[in-house]
Parts: C-alpha cells; structure tokens; sequence
C-alpha cells in the first residue's frame, strides 16, 4: 500500500464471536449498501482457528455473492426502466 492510507476499514476479532449467526450478522454489514467501508480485516489465530477461518471464508463468499446479484439486478431494473 505504500504511502497510501486506509480509511474505513472495518476489523474483526474472530475469538469475540460466540456463535456463528452474529459473525454473518458483521461480515453482512460489511457488504451491505450502506456500509461506508473500503476493507474487511479478519483477525485470529490461525492455528487455534482453522476451522472459524475456513467458515468466515464461506460466510463472505456468500455475503459477496449476494452483494454483487442485488447489484446487478439493480443496474439491469435501471436501464429498463
């Protein structure tokens, strides 16, 4: 990134999460149309969570997915209208 600032990035703590629904509830917001951040950062430990990081990635495959298909038809229903 060099001289380059980060701004708006958003971090999570894998440990603090006590269950999944409320990790997918925070990685949803990341890629909800409201949210005003640029860069997710993920942190943990990956030897003691290998398993939450392998769900995390599924959880933002997911999320990023739906993000782009709601884009996607949005820009289509614009041009037809």
């Amino acid at each position: 990134l060099g001289d380059q600032k980060l701004q708006n990035v958003m971090v999570l703590q894998l440990v603090q999460f006590e269950s999944e629904a409320r990790l997918r509830d925070e990685i949803e917001k990341f890629w909800s149309a409201d949210s005003s951040h640029g860069a997710l950062v993920l942190q943990c430990d990956a030897k003691l969570h290998s398993t939450h990081l392998l769900l995390t990635r599924e959880i933002m495959r997911e999320s990023e997915r739906a993000y782009y298909w709601a884009s996607i038809w949005s820009q289509r229903s614009l041009i037809i209208t």
